[in-house]
């Protein structure tokens, strides 16, 4: 979409529409809705820079995790310490909030100091939670400012929703595949303790086999010996017979 074609009252609906539905199919992947929305706002509106910020708040503290700049070449600034100071700021804001070059707070000066006179902010909220913020700075002129601004007003609390949807089922993915490895790490240490266990019962089984083969050998030498050892006295009790029996007859 072109920022000097499509700003007409008949053309809005449609506009937002088409808005909803891209973001509303790229809701499992806050990566892939953050490019679209920036770069797809960053070319309605011709901005200078277009941010899409998630808020990690914890009960002491609120992060800010930039999800996506358009253009690219503003990353670096995005990462600045001016981009955080700016983030921060936008975290106090209830609402969202515009400026046309003309104001004096701090964070005018600072769009300014940056040459983003004309900017706008839009804090993403669900309920009384802050999942992020849409920042589209630097417009190139006045006279449509009014009009987006009222546009995204009107999609920030669906931006919202679909931000907090696709980062909590990026994390569910997360949490998914993190299982996933473990139970995957479970089963081939389970399976190693199997095979080893496997292999201990073959060896001992073995070694039960060869013990058993030994004792039936020796059993089979000492029934051999028995054997002789019978045999022999037998013999010589005949042999004391036949001695006794001669000296008789003599």
């Amino acid at each position: 979409m072109k920022p000097d074609t499509c700003f007409t009252d008949a053309a809005f609906p449609a506009m937002a529409l088409d808005i909803l539905n891209n973001m509303l199919s790229r809701a499992n992947n806050p990566t892939d809705l953050g490019n679209y929305l920036t770069e797809e706002v960053c070319e309605l509106t011709g901005a200078q820079c277009v941010l899409l910020i998630q808020c990690l708040c914890t009960p002491t503290v609120a992060v800010h995790h930039i999800i996506s700049v358009s253009p690219l070449q503003r990353r670096s600034w995005a990462e600045s310490r001016s981009g955080f100071f700016l983030y921060e700021s936008v975290h106090q804001m209830p609402e969202a909030q515009q400026w046309c070059g003309e104001e004096t707070t701090d964070i005018a000066g600072l769009l300014q100091q940056e040459g983003f006179e004309r900017s706008m902010v839009f804090p993403l909220n669900v309920g009384v939670f802050r999942v992020g913020a849409m920042l589209v700075l630097g417009l190139p002129d006045k006279e449509q400012i009014t009009t987006l601004f009222s546009l995204f007003t009107n999609l920030s609390t669906i931006m919202a929703l679909v931000l907090r949807n696709a980062v909590l089922y990026e994390k569910q993915e997360q949490i998914i595949r993190e299982r996933t490895a473990e139970l995957r790490t479970s089963n081939e240490k389970l399976a190693l303790e199997q095979e080893t266990l496997h292999r201990l019962n073959e060896e001992l089984e073995q070694r039960v086999r060869e013990r058993t083969n030994e004792l039936e050998r020796r059993n089979h030498e000492l029934e051999m010996m028995n054997k002789a050892f019978v045999g022999r006295e037998l013999k010589m009790v005949e042999l004391k017979s036949r001695i006794t029996e001669l000296e008789m007859k003599s």
